[in-house]
């Protein structure tokens, strides 16, 4: 069994996936992970408490996602309505919600396709939730 190098193990052990913007949504709730079957997933995995579901693992990260993707949607007739009076002020916040989001997928790229093998691999498929979450990573990877 290959082992890493014990100041790369304990930076992997303090390491926390989730992006700087995840941390300010509210944590997925407990009885909605118990939902979700408790699939096989390998050890390597398992050891930084990491779910065989997409939903579970992405959860914070996708919620920060549709927040700001809702913000930029309801921004968007407003800056429509101030567009054709032309004021360049509110083009640019437009402009920075849309980088966000972009940039906050972007960064979060690895994560997704991490996760998107673990729950192809893993997921049993016995119910709706798993589906929900297989098609879920689908979307996005």
């Amino acid at each position: 069994m290959n082992s890493y190098p014990m100041r790369l193990q304990l930076m992997f052990d303090s390491f926390n996936s989730t992006s700087g913007l995840a941390n300010y949504t509210p944590d997925m709730p407990e009885s909605f992970k118990e939902d979700f079957p408790d699939d096989y997933i390998p050890p390597k995995f398992a050891r930084y408490h990491l779910y065989s579901s997409f939903l579970i693992n992405f959860g914070n990260t996708l919620m920060a996602l549709a927040i700001f993707f809702g913000a930029w949607v309801c921004f968007l007739p407003i800056d429509q309505f101030i567009f054709i009076k032309s004021h360049p002020s509110f083009r640019s916040i437009r402009m920075a919600i849309q980088n966000l989001c972009i940039t906050q997928l972007y960064s979060n790229f690895g994560d997704i396709i991490l996760f998107f093998i673990l729950d192809v691999k893993s997921s049993s498929m016995s119910s709706f939730v798993t589906v929900l979450s297989l098609l879920t990573s689908i979307f996005f990877a």
